[in-house]
């Protein structure tokens, strides 16, 4: 009995290989998105706790240059979120377009995959409609022979 050869194997072998590029660098794009969510988190609580530390401050006696210097720290955590929400968008669009290659590279092998058993299914009835055949033949041998 012949050995089952997919004409399309080689190819379909390709597929799987860019699906896994696709499914690794889909991880990698979330691993930095997470990346920079948490960076964005980090920023926004210091801001909260150095806003909250000058409120208490405010409390005592607070010199002109320390209010100054606290207005500048925050308008440079200000920058520096701002900086990170286009890091998490930037991040975030990497992300699903990533995510849309994969999609795409999973679409691909399915479809493949479905040919692969549809080749498989008609090499299968195939192979036995040619042994059906054969014993067909041999049946009608011995019949047409018998004395």
């Amino acid at each position: 009995m012949p050995k089952f050869k997919f004409r399309l194997q080689s190819y379909f072998d390709i597929k799987v290989k860019l699906e896994d590029k696709a499914r690794q660098d889909y991880g990698m794009a979330m691993v930095q998105l997470d990346a920079e969510l948490r960076e964005h988190a980090r920023l926004e609580a210091e801001r909260g706790a150095k806003i909250a530390h000058f409120r208490e401050s405010l409390e005592s006696s607070v010199k002109p240059s320390e209010v100054r210097s606290f207005n500048n720290y925050i308008e440079l955590l200000k920058k520096n979120i701002s900086a990170a929400n286009e890091r998490v968008n930037t991040a975030r669009e990497a992300a699903e377009t990533r995510r849309a290659e994969l999609v795409e590279a999973m679409k691909q092998r399915k479809m493949l995959e479905k040919l692969h058993d549809n080749a498989r299914i008609d090499f299968n009835k195939e192979q036995t409609r040619a042994e059906q055949r054969a014993t067909d033949e041999v049946v009608s041998y011995k019949f047409n022979n018998m004395p």
